[in-house]
């Protein structure tokens, strides 16, 4: 009895085992790919919002920075670089922009926003804008200003300064 009972289990071990080797034999292009997950997949809008934490607002514009792009310069541990993004509230300043641009945009497209690498050298408490892009409200780029690197002190209570005391205290940890 004790002997049947091993050769009816060997053989349904062996059956079940031959029909999933035929199963993923037949479907080879359908590789098992799950993924298990409570959480619904982020959309590409959704991980840009992330990227960016706001800063410092004011009539001009809600200022942004990316935590991942702050690093201390390879060449001199004083100076912290970060990319800043700044969007424009200011309507004077939107159209002025929009006057300037208006031959690099399509249609009714508008001024929105500017991506800027900063450079700021913590012990001097000074900053410069090494890299300018300005964007559309559809995300084209309508310009890139590169410039010099001319460092300019820290002005108090404004966007620069609340990036510093950010910067510096990262710098710290």
């Amino acid at each position: 009895m004790k002997k049947w009972f091993l050769v009816g289990a060997f053989t349904l071990l062996c059956n079940m085992f031959f029909s999933v080797g035929f199963a993923m034999e037949e479907n080879k292009d359908s590789a098992i790919d799950w993924e298990i997950s409570v959480k619904e997949k982020l959309t590409p809008e959704e991980i840009e919002a992330m990227r960016w934490t706001e800063v410092f607002q004011n009539e001009l514009a809600q200022y942004f920075f990316e935590v991942k792009s702050i690093q201390p310069d390879s060449a001199d541990k004083d100076q912290v670089h970060v990319t800043i993004k700044a969007i424009y509230k200011d309507k004077a300043v939107i159209k002025k922009l929009n006057e300037q641009y208006q031959k690099k945009m399509e249609g009714e497209d508008s001024i929105a926003y500017s991506e800027m690498q900063m450079i700021f050298q913590l012990r001097k408490r000074m900053y410069a804008v090494k890299n300018l892009k300005l964007y559309s409200s559809k995300g084209v780029l309508i310009a890139e200003q590169t410039k010099a690197v001319s460092f300019v002190p820290v002005p108090v209570k404004t966007f620069a300064d609340t990036m510093y005391d950010f910067v510096r205290k990262c710098a710290q940890n």
